[in-house]
């Protein structure tokens, strides 16, 4: 099952679903389990426990304002992107974008994206691969054609 539009106040992890990580080549998802906070806050894992342990993971929040919203993609950076995490920002046509292949002190090694575009933020991490990069983007563009409603 693949995810799709969400309107404001929606479950936001509804913006990808397993067949989305499948159809970018991440094998393994399933249906996601939340822990959340609505309206704003939303932690999906579709695999494992989180993205730092081997698992697909999708979180997003909602931020009140822009402002807001560019302290929260602070927070979301410290937590998953390392010191040599790859500017993506130009690529996706958004705020602000991070892309990192590997986490500082995870031996397992896994692959995330942290992106910001007006109010909304969101984060996709899993297994690092070979093919990670052009993955993590195609989900990314995934997120923010489904979720361009909430980023106003």
């Amino acid at each position: 099952r693949k995810g799709g539009i969400v309107a404001r106040g929606g479950d936001l992890c509804g913006l990808l679903g397993p067949g989305d990580f499948l159809a970018a080549g991440v094998p393994g998802a399933g249906p996601p389990s939340s822990n959340s906070t609505p309206p704003a806050d939303y932690y999906c894992v579709y695999a494992g426990r989180s993205s730092y342990m081997g698992g697909i993971e999708f979180d997003a929040f909602l931020a009140d304002s822009a402002a807001d919203a560019a302290s929260i993609f602070k927070t979301v950076t410290k937590e998953t992107a390392d010191p040599d995490a790859l500017d993506r920002a130009k690529a996706l046509g958004v705020d602000q974008a991070l892309l990192s292949l590997k986490a500082p002190g995870d031996p397992r090694s896994f692959a995330s994206i942290d992106v910001r575009q007006g109010r909304l933020v969101f984060a996709i991490g899993f297994p690092s691969g070979p093919q990670a990069e052009a993955q993590l983007l195609a989900l990314a563009r995934l997120v923010l054609q489904r979720g361009a409603g909430l980023a106003k």
